[in-house]
């Protein structure tokens, strides 16, 4: 009889070990697919300001509709769309709510997340920052905030010339 058990559990162990790569490999997947998309958020307090910073991000394939004019892509190295794109950006400062404009956004291309959002006190500014691309294609876009209405938005980029990153684009919205 003992062989039987031991034949037994050798099985079981078989179907265990499956089940547990299996899962794993659906775990890695999913987890793949919530580090670039859904809603990136960093609050806290910066300088005696509360603030709550979230940017949504979608697949091109699902936003493309409404990104189709879009001409140039921040955070992308080559002709094609990115592969994740931002939808909505929210700022609440001290719970007040912030307008946002989506022409502030709708260019932005595989931002990185949670891990790519700062804010930090300038000034008499609030810059609300989020990082995006890789490479050639990174970006770094930067709300600038004063008296709770954002005034304009900057494009942080490698500049090949100058072998440093800088400014390469302003929206002034304070005229909009």
């Amino acid at each position: 009889m003992p062989a039987v058990s031991e034949r037994l559990m050798i099985k079981v162990h078989i179907i265990l070990l499956s089940v547990f790569i299996y899962s794993s490999l659906v775990i890695a997947s999913s987890a793949f697919t919530r580090e670039e998309w859904g809603t990136g958020r960093n609050y806290g307090e910066v300088a005696g300001f509360q603030y709550d910073f979230r940017v949504v991000c979608a697949p091109y394939s699902e936003a493309k509709s409404k990104m189709a004019e879009i001409n140039k892509w921040l955070g992308e190295d080559s002709y094609d769309p990115p592969r994740f794109v931002v939808t909505n950006i929210t700022i609440e400062i001290n719970g007040a709510n912030i307008d946002i404009p989506e022409v502030t956004f709708t260019d932005l291309g595989n931002p990185i997340g949670a891990y790519g959002m700062s804010v930090e006190k300038e000034g008499p500014y609030l810059l609300f920052k989020l990082k995006g691309g890789d490479g050639a294609g990174s970006y770094t876009a930067i709300f600038v905030v004063q008296n709770e209405k954002i005034i304009k938005r900057q494009i942080s980029e490698y500049i090949p010339q100058t072998d440093k990153y800088g400014i390469t684009e302003t929206i002034d919205l304070i005229n909009r």
